[in-house]
């Protein structure tokens, strides 16, 4: 698992839209004492008002995505790409590639710092074709029903907003063939965690 002259051990875990990736990393993190790089964080930094990603989404949106506060409102740039396909790929263009440099650029650092595990959070880890920044995927999943009830409970979606959510990405069939690990969480965090330490375990050994 070693890449070049570094020891750092990439993990990415990803997985579809309200699956538990990021109750997953959290878990792993613990269990390794790993730094987390969290993608939908980075995207919310390069999303701050002024920054130039800001002004490339509004300039390619419009400023009626934008809330009083200048911050993009994200449900109502949820509902123009979410079900049109060309304008999500616009959105995809513009954000990918930065979220990606700031990813390496991280992992840089943290080399650097001498972290021996390190995971990467990030949903769309195959749609932008990143999987090559990892030494093993993990791959959540989770029953369709309990992803739409997620969506509609916290983030307040109506059905048809869930639907195209999750029809957006790729099939979580597809990516469980792509992964070295999957993780079910269908079921009590109990089991959840235990999978994570049988995950952990071969992780150790590989």
């Amino acid at each position: 698992m070693k890449r070049g002259n570094s020891q750092v051990k990439i993990i990415a875990i990803t997985g579809g839209v309200a699956t538990g990736k990021t109750t997953v990393a959290k878990i792993l993190s613990s269990l390794l004492k790993a730094k987390i790089i969290d993608a939908d964080e980075i995207v919310h930094e390069l999303l701050v008002p002024g920054e130039k990603i800001w002004k490339e989404v509004v300039r390619c949106f419009g400023e009626d995505i934008l809330r009083k506060d200048l911050y993009i409102n994200k449900k109502i740039l949820g509902q123009c790409i979410f079900g049109d396909i060309s304008q999500r790929k616009k959105l995809e263009q513009i954000v990918h590639p930065a979220v990606k440099k700031n990813i390496k650029e991280k992992l840089k650092q943290l080399r650097k710092d001498h972290h021996e595990w390190v995971i990467v959070d990030i949903p769309l880890l195959f749609e932008a074709k990143m999987q090559k920044i990892a030494d093993k995927v993990i791959v959540v999943v989770r029953k369709r029903k309990f992803q739409l009830e997620t969506l509609r409970k916290i983030k307040k979606l109506s059905a048809k907003e869930a639907e195209n959510r999750i029809n957006s990405q790729l099939p979580l069939s597809e990516k469980v063939k792509l992964a070295d690990f999957v993780v079910d969480n269908n079921g009590e965090i109990q089991e959840t965690e235990k999978q994570v330490r049988e995950t952990l375990f071969s992780l150790k050994n590989v």
